[in-house]
């Protein structure tokens, strides 16, 4: 994963919140994965282009906890969502 990729939610996804979680479907795809937790909180910190880094200090201030503890696990998620197609980079990042 490029560091200055800007990665946006897939308009190819539909998507609901309920509560703590957020369900993902596609129509051109069965089954529903399910987001949760600090996964379903970077869902709705998508809803505006953002690269990984500025993704990571959201959610580490969220959280309270440091960069560098979170930022392995938000590139992991990255790129899972990427893969799945739920996410994909920002067509005006350069």
């Amino acid at each position: 994963m490029i560091d200055d990729e800007r990665f946006q939610r897939s308009e190819r996804a539909l998507f609901r919140s309920t509560g703590f979680e957020v369900l993902l479907a596609r129509v051109d795809r069965d089954g529903v994965d399910i987001l949760t937790g600090p996964a379903a909180l970077a869902w709705e910190l998508l809803a505006e282009p953002k690269t990984t880094a500025a993704l990571a200090t959201e959610l580490a201030e969220c959280y309270s906890i440091s960069m560098p503890t979170v930022d392995p696990d938000v590139r992991t998620l990255l790129e899972d969502l990427r893969a799945r197609g739920w996410i994909s980079e920002d067509a005006g990042s350069d």
